[in-house]
């Protein structure tokens, strides 16, 4: 059985997680904010960084997306082994 402490530094560890991606995120924005009006005085379009923020987000949704696939096909595994049923689901 799990104990309390668990649920305690799972949840802290997912707050930590969230916190360093928000800041990080943040962090890239800014510096791709800066950057634009850098590239504007070179004649480069602003545009550019706007394409770079859209694959960047892009990116972030793939990223998740396959994450959640892997996750859940481990789970179903778990399942399958607990259940006794482990044919059809390879990860």
């Amino acid at each position: 059985m799990i104990d309390f402490r668990y649920h305690i530094v799972s949840l802290i560890s997912v707050f930590l997680a969230l916190a360093v991606g928000i800041a990080l995120g943040a962090l890239l924005w800014s510096f791709l904010d800066q950057s634009s009006q850098i590239l504007d005085l070179e004649g480069v379009p602003k545009e550019i960084v706007t394409i770079m923020q859209g694959s960047t987000v892009l990116s972030v949704v793939v990223a998740y997306e396959l994450v959640r696939r892997y996750s859940q096909v481990l789970e179903q595994k778990r399942v399958g082994v607990a259940l006794g049923q482990t044919t059809g689901v390879t990860a």
